[in-house]
Order: C-alpha cells, then sequence, then structure tokens
C-alpha cells in the first residue's frame, strides 16, 4: 500500500490492491469515496540523490506539479485521462479513469513475435 495506509486524501481514495509494479511505479485499483467511482491511482517515484536541499525538492515538487497538470489537461480518446494528482507523505500520485484490460507492457511481455497491425 501506499505510504502505510489504504487510504488517501483525508480518506478520498480508498486503496482496494495493488495492480502493477513497472520501474518503481507502483499502480492501485481504488474507489474515489467522492461520487464512489473506479479509478486507478499511479504512484510516481521521486528520483532523489542521498542528500537533497530544500530547493532541489521543491524544484522537483514543482515539476511533478507542471507534468501533472498537463497530463490532466490532455484530452485525446486513446489516452486514459489523469482525473487529478496529488502529493502526499513525501509521495506524488496521479490519479486516471479506470480502464479495464491488459496494458501493453504486459501484451509485449508475453510476446516472442511483433505485434500485427
Amino acid at each position: 500500500m501506499p505510504a502505510t495506509t489504504s487510504l488517501l486524501q483525508n480518506g478520498r481514495y480508498s486503496i482496494e490492491q495493488e495492480i502493477s509494479s513497472q520501474e518503481n511505479r507502483l499502480r492501485f485499483e481504488a474507489v474515489d469515496t467522492k461520487d464512489e467511482s473506479r479509478v486507478s491511482i499511479v504512484e510516481v517515484p521521486l528520483n532523489l540523490p542521498k542528500v537533497v536541499t530544500a530547493s532541489q525538492r521543491e524544484a522537483l515538487a514543482a515539476e511533478f506539479r507542471a507534468t501533472a497538470e498537463r497530463l490532466a489537461s490532455f484530452d485525446h480518446n486513446l489516452a486514459v485521462p489523469v482525473r487529478s494528482y496529488f502529493t502526499e507523505a513525501g509521495r506524488n500520485y496521479l490519479v486516471c479513469d479506470r480502464v479495464e484490460g491488459v496494458d501493453l507492457a504486459s501484451e509485449l511481455a508475453g510476446q516472442n513475435e511483433p505485434l500485427s497491425l
């Protein structure tokens, strides 16, 4: 569970289970308790050096907010919408619409040949 709890954002998001872990990114199935909708929450890792100054930490936080804002404003029918984003307990999270099915990385992992168009 993220940050050792199953509730995030003061109970707004209730984590049900971990879906996957790829390249240090954790993805969880969750419920938005505000409207009872099913969402995916992605924990975006911080790649921090061993020693971090306050200004470096703030620069990384600003970079996450700017990137998350761009993702939240991006609208395309082939991209999973980012509903929201937040930082909690020193961890960054993206809240996305839940999409059923197999992700591309999992699909490619089982392939011995290129996918057909």
